[in-house]
């Protein structure tokens, strides 16, 4: 999750190693708290995107 002036927006992000350094990629933007409620007719976005950590 990052937290920007216009909201909290979620990412699925995974840890890599490159050249032998950890760094991490982002898999998926699942967009902020509104876009989440907006498309997935939820209430609870941080609910929603628990569940779709589950997946």
């Amino acid at each position: 999750m990052r937290i920007t002036k216009s909201g909290k927006i979620y990412y699925i992000i995974r840890s890599i190693k490159r050249d032998g350094k950890r760094s991490s990629e982002v898999v998926e933007r699942l967009g902020t708290d509104e876009e989440i409620m907006a498309l997935h007719n939820c209430t609870d976005p941080r609910a929603w995107v628990d569940q779709r950590l589950k997946e």
